[in-house]
């Protein structure tokens, strides 16, 4: 949940935590600190202006221009988590409590082409999962917030050949970017909690 002026939740948390040195210089720091920014950008655009294209296209990548900065502030804090679970890998997560959103999702069957097409030739979990996401196995929605982030920055997404021609398809983009936002700041708080365990047993 947002404050009044888009940071995390915890973010008045995170500002006395980094007074104490052991936080002062690391990466977790870093990555904790770049993610209150990327999410208060992330929280606070709210449109984007293009000359020459239609009102409903102009929304649809606006929606997935939420997403990626959304995905972008959720690459932060995983990285932090990564660090102090000592993973020697980023996780992805999952997140199977929508099971609205994912319904809306697979209906939009121009997303779905798209997005198998561009995974079509790769190996790997994300395949996999966007495949049982779309034959109803799965409501983890994180694969296919994934996997149009790559479409987005690296694949052959456009707002018009992922179906955004229709106000409800858009919408479920907006929500998807909503729901990461908001599962990017439980984690971040999830991650203050574990620094400041780790204080107290260091006492």
């Amino acid at each position: 949940m947002p404050t009044l002026n888009n940071m995390p939740t915890d973010h008045a948390k995170w500002a006395q935590l980094k007074k104490r040195k052991t936080h002062k210089i690391d990466k977790v720091s870093h990555s904790l600190t770049r993610f209150s920014y990327r999410y208060r950008l992330a929280c606070s655009f709210s449109s984007m202006a293009i000359d020459g294209v239609k009102p409903l296209t102009q929304k649809g990548y606006t929606a997935f221009l939420k997403l990626f900065l959304a995905y972008s502030a959720y690459d932060e804090v995983r990285a932090a988590e990564m660090v102090l679970l000592k993973r020697e890998t980023l996780k992805v997560h999952n997140i199977k409590d929508q099971p609205v959103l994912a319904a809306t999702l697979r209906k939009n069957v121009r997303l779905k082409n798209l997005l198998l097409g561009d995974l079509e030739d790769m190996q790997g979990s994300l395949k996999k999962m966007v495949n049982i996401f779309y034959e109803g196995d799965t409501d983890d929605i994180m694969c296919i917030a994934t996997a149009a982030r790559n479409s987005f920055v690296h694949g052959d997404l456009t707002a018009g050949g992922a179906g955004l021609s229709i106000t409800a398809s858009v919408t479920a983009i907006d929500d998807l970017a909503k729901v990461l936002r908001e599962y990017s700041d439980q984690l971040f708080s999830k991650c203050l909690k574990r620094i400041e365990d780790k204080e107290e047993s260091n006492r």
